[in-house]
């Protein structure tokens, strides 16, 4: 790649998931691009008090709403808003959900697949349960999973305003809606063999609702965790063994 100023920043939603974002900052910690990372904005709804952050993330809490949709990711980026409004044309923003796997090189990868567009993002997307031993391999080809995708700042306005649609719609998946209205450039990046992040389910803690987080027809086994060190390799395998079910 070649040698430029570069900022990015992170955000991340979370809540009641301290195993999960533990773990999500252990990942984050050992990028090849961590000195390049600026701002790490994090946003905590969980009702179980404030989450742990040890790695001088810009912290914001909101708290949970007798009306909140049911499921408030949403809700948690609009939270902080203002502060990804702060975030210069160039700067590149990424979604860093808090239970998922991404391998070390995923920011410098991510930011090369930028170069030149305003949005990027992974595909396919691959979903390990944990506690159930099961996979799931994603067929997504016209959108990445928020959790495997980066956008310039430029891209910001069109993603808050994709927010505010999707709040009143009680509709949780916004990475579709993002993907379909932003109708500048944009690229998707392909790793066949190995991914540079994995849709991690099953964790402890407040459960998700997207695909792969219960038994499902989709699902296949993987009693011994091949698929997994397959996608992750035998070291980080090991981390998430205390993780998975019987």
């Amino acid at each position: 790649m070649r040698s430029r100023a570069m900022n990015i920043v992170l955000t991340t939603a979370t809540g009641d998931r301290p195993e999960a974002f533990a773990l999500c900052e252990k990942w984050m910690r050992r990028q090849t691009f961590w000195p390049k990372v600026k701002r790490w904005l994090v946003v905590d709804d969980g009702k179980n008090g404030p989450t742990k952050t040890t790695l001088g993330q810009e912290y914001v809490r909101r708290e949970p709403q007798p009306d909140d949709p049911r499921t408030t990711e949403t809700m948690n980026y609009l939270a902080i808003a203002a502060l990804m409004n702060e975030i210069g044309t160039n700067e590149i923003m990424f979604f860093i959900e808090d239970d998922d796997y991404y391998r070390p090189d995923y920011l410098e990868r991510m930011a090369q697949g930028i170069e030149g567009v305003d949005l990027v993002g992974e595909i396919p997307s691959r979903y390990y349960n944990v506690a159930l031993r099961s996979y799931m391999l994603c067929d997504n080809d016209k959108h990445a999973g928020l959790c495997q995708t980066a956008i310039r700042g430029v891209v910001v306005p069109t993603w808050i305003k994709v927010l505010q649609n999707v709040r009143n719609l009680d509709n949780p998946f916004s990475d579709i809606n993002l993907w379909k209205a932003w109708t500048g450039p944009k690229r998707f990046v392909e790793s066949p063999l190995r991914p540079l992040c994995v849709g991690i389910k099953g964790m402890p803690g407040r459960k998700g609702i997207g695909c792969g987080h219960r038994p499902g027809p989709n699902q296949r086994p993987d009693p011994e965790l091949e698929i997994l060190k397959k996608w992750i390799g035998s070291e980080d395998l090991e981390v998430y063994r205390p993780f998975c079910g019987a």
